[in-house]
């Protein structure tokens, strides 16, 4: 029953304006539940890669304790680099030294021979106590040859005299150093091929020379001119090899 003077029913008019702000409203409301929804699966994937991240990550003392590592590591590598540094200069001053030895030495040598192992093409021989550079005068035009530039048989067969004065000269214990030769004359003419070999056999009045060698020539040379007192010729596999 309604009361008395009142309508017993009461009709609220709604405007078309009152239900587009309705429809707004619940459409912005699920767009921000759904800006929530996103917010909320981001939140979780940083919380994630938080856990991650710290459980990856060491310990403060942990990261103190490998910095002082490393700081003891670099000093230790410091100090070896200031050691090498020292090596390397001694090292350098040695081979300065030796070298200043060395070259007068081996020029005296190889200036006793080369007139004969070149043929008479270069008569004296200049040795750098820098770098242990070989040079040879020439005879006919006095002028300073660098030996790698000649021929490679006389190349060779100068570094060779080079090679027998180290060897005596480097031995400490004061016994003489014995020569082993693989194919010694390979590069030599026949007039050359000579000469060396009668130097060898010279040579080997003071010191024990082993040629090994395929050459028939060397075995026609060692049969005229090794000494069956002091000389042997051994074949070895069918091959002559001479030892003075």
């Amino acid at each position: 029953m309604a009361a008395a003077g009142l309508p017993d029913r009461v009709a609220i008019p709604v405007g078309a304006d009152f239900a587009v702000a309705i429809a707004a409203a619940e459409a912005e409301l699920a767009a921000r539940q759904a800006d929530l929804l996103t917010a909320e699966r981001a939140a979780a994937t940083l919380e994630g890669e938080a856990r991650q991240l710290d459980a990856s990550l060491p310990s403060v003392a942990e990261a103190e304790e490998a910095v002082e590592g490393a700081d003891v590591e670099l000093m230790r590598v410091q100090a070896l680099a200031g050691v090498l540094d020292q090596t390397l200069a001694l090292l350098r001053s040695a081979e300065e030294q030796v070298h200043r030895d060395l070259a007068p030495v081996l020029s005296e040598s190889v200036r006793l021979w080369l007139p004969r192992i070149s043929g008479g093409a270069y008569g004296d021989v200049s040795v750098d106590p820098r770098d242990l550079r070989v040079r040879v005068k020439e005879t006919a035009t006095g002028q300073w040859r660098d030996a790698q530039r000649l021929s490679e048989g006389t190349r060779e067969q100068i570094y060779l005299l080079l090679r027998v004065a180290m060897a005596q000269h480097l031995v400490t214990t004061g016994e003489t150093a014995p020569l082993f030769l693989d194919e010694v004359t390979a590069q030599a003419d026949d007039t050359r091929r000579l000469a060396l070999l009668g130097i060898l056999h010279e040579l080997s009045r003071e010191r024990q020379v082993v040629v090994f060698t395929h050459d028939p020539r060397i075995g026609e040379w060692a049969s005229r001119h090794l000494d069956p007192a002091r000389d042997i010729v051994i074949p070895l596999a069918g091959r002559p090899a001479a030892a003075f």
